[in-house]
């Protein structure tokens, strides 16, 4: 027989109206007869009859109560993801979702998300449903399946255990490219100590101090927006006063012919940036404003030769958006690639460069608005700085300046060479031992450590996974140059960790027998890099005045790079080791 009730019957509309209205008598008199049979009629017997069955539907849901709590069993706030044995991701209410900004067609690499203060009820559909809890790369995180049966409650605590204190050792973490206003809910969960909001555009003419500090919601948890930023090239930190770009001792041209047009297309600079961009960076960076350089992938490196040669740029900003798709997708090999000096595909293989030829800048990181369109959280990608004193803008960015960091999307990379930190020099004689201590700690299971050295790979540690290493090295090193150590683990839950779990120390400065570091081949790398920008570039200059001075900076910078390539010899081979 065709249901009435479903969409699917085919016959006239009068016909299935008639069948309704016959089977609802049929209905009303069956449930008339179950409530009058009973009654008893004198001189007769009347047997009972059955009331009609009438069945209500099994509930298609249950319910979840969740503490997160620490070791000492204090409710920890926390983020968490949570899916349904439907697939679908659940929310609680009142909490939108935190992948609104996923673009490009592109797919998130982990699920949903919510923050809790550390206890939560929410209903859930029947069935299996997954969870997965995190807070911070400072702890342990949660994965749990948990059958949840119809119209019952299931009550969980889970506790996350403490890998290290970090702020205890002086040490911070900060997402510094955030382009989504966190809340309170957001830092807490994350365990994240600054967040830096920017105000990424177009270069203008005069820029105000409008820089804005808020704890949220503590001192240890701080905002910081009103941050000025070039689009594609520069953060601007604590400038100190109002700037009005100027053309050497002049006031800036008003006819500039600064448009927004890009001729070579979504990938190319407008023309607005090429005409005033190196002037407002020398200038914010002369005026006492920390520069924080900050690069996409592929790496667009611009005006960077110039800014690095110049001194202008004081942070380097490596662990950028590109490696929240770099670190999920692809094989290790790949991932590797991207750290490679000769590599196309991320920041590290440029900034390695830099420093080859000498150029001391530290690293940073950072998230961007949507983690190239992966749809991570927020402190995906971390810097970790070592403070002195308490969290403040300026400590921060003293420490920052120094070098005191690592940059991280999970594991903790702790590193002293001789005892000193991070941004350290070192003067050495030839052939003098150097001793690396390493502390490595990760929730996600680590599995190699590199002693990297002129962006080659001095030492090469592989170990069984483990959550903690410590590990001391002495080696000596063929000649004058940077130090680094990085770690990777891998990772096969993506709500919890990247596919490639990574920390990269900031560079340490040694200096064998006082001479300087040097690489020519990098130097003609950048040198035939910014002659070919140069010759694109400075015919879409149109204001002549402006032209010559900018091209004067250009030629200086370029000099610079002449000078290291013919300077003699490149660094020494020296074989890799395990």
């Amino acid at each position: 027989m065709e249901d009435v009730f479903s969409g699917n019957d085919s016959r006239p509309l009068s016909t299935r109206s008639e069948e309704v209205a016959f089977r609802s008598k049929f209905l009303l008199l069956a449930m008339l007869a179950a409530v009058v049979a009973p009654i008893g009629v004198p001189g007769r017997h009347v047997p009972p009859i059955q009331p009609l069955a009438v069945f209500a539907a099994e509930p298609a849901v249950g319910m979840l109560t969740v503490q997160v709590v620490d070791e000492a069993g204090k409710t920890l706030p926390a983020r968490v993801h949570l899916r349904a044995a439907d697939g679908r991701d659940l929310l609680l209410p009142g909490q939108a979702t935190r992948q609104s900004a996923v673009y490009k067609g592109t797919q998130p690499v982990c699920g949903d998300w919510f923050y809790t203060d550390g206890s939560f009820r929410i209903e859930v559909g029947v069935g299996k449903a997954q969870i997965d809890i995190a807070h911070g790369p400072a702890y342990s995180t949660v994965h749990d399946i948990i059958a949840v049966q119809p119209g019952q409650n299931s009550e969980k605590t889970y506790t996350l255990r403490r890998l290290i204190d970090p702020l205890a050792q002086g040490w911070y973490n900060a997402d510094e490219h955030l382009h989504q206003m966190p809340d309170a809910a957001l830092m807490l969960g994350e365990d994240l100590n600054l967040a830096a909001v920017p105000i990424c555009g177009g270069v203008e003419l005069s820029y105000r101090p409008h820089q804005r500090v808020t704890p949220l919601p503590d001192a240890n948890h701080v905002l910081v927006t009103q941050l000025p930023a070039i689009e594609w090239d520069c953060f601007l930190w604590n400038l100190p006063q109002p700037l009005e770009l100027r053309l050497g001792e002049e006031p800036w041209p008003r006819d500039d012919f600064a448009t927004s047009d890009r001729p070579g297309g979504s990938t190319d600079l407008r023309t607005s940036f090429v005409v005033r961009t190196p002037f407002l960076i020398e200038q914010a960076h002369a005026a006492g404003a920390t520069t924080i350089a900050y690069m996409h992938d592929p790496p667009r490196l611009w005006y960077y030769p110039l800014y690095v040669a110049n001194g202008w740029i004081d942070v380097y900003g490596v662990l950028e958006n590109s490696y929240c798709s770099i670190a999920n997708r692809g094989t290790e090999a790949d991932f590797w690639q991207s750290l490679d000096r000769h590599g196309t595909n991320g920041s590290f293989g440029v900034w390695y460069r830099f420093l080859n030829c000498g150029y001391r800048l530290p690293a940073s990181a950072g998230t961007d608005n949507v983690g190239m369109g992966v749809g991570v959280w927020k402190g995906y990608n971390r810097v970790y700085a070592k403070l002195d004193g308490p969290l403040t803008v300026e400590n921060w960015l003293n420490a920052l300046k120094q070098g005191r960091t690592f940059v991280t999307n999970r594991p903790l990379l702790f590193v002293t060479v001789d005892g000193q930190n991070p941004g350290s020099e070192l003067r050495v004689k030839a052939a003098t031992p150097l001793r690396v201590d390493i502390h490595a700690v990760s929730a996600t299971p680590i599995t190699r450590v590199d002693l990297v050295y002129q962006a080659r790979v001095l030492k090469q540690i592989d170990v069984d996974p483990t959550t903690e290493l410590r590990h001391i090295e002495t080696l000596t090193v063929p000649g004058s140059g940077w130090l680094a150590v990085r770690c990777l683990g891998r990772g096969d839950n993506p709500n919890l960790s990247p596919a490639f779990a990574f920390a990269h120390t900031s560079p340490f400065y040694v200096l064998v027998d006082g001479q300087p570091i040097r690489s020519p081949e990098d130097a003609r790398y950048f040198h035939d890099y910014f002659s070919a920008f140069m010759k694109r570039s400075l015919p879409r200059v149109k204001n002549e005045q402006i032209r010559r001075l900018l091209e004067a900076k250009c030629r200086d910078a370029l000099a610079k790079y002449a000078a290291q390539a013919d300077s003699g010899e490149d660094f020494p081979d020296f074989p890799e080791s395990r």
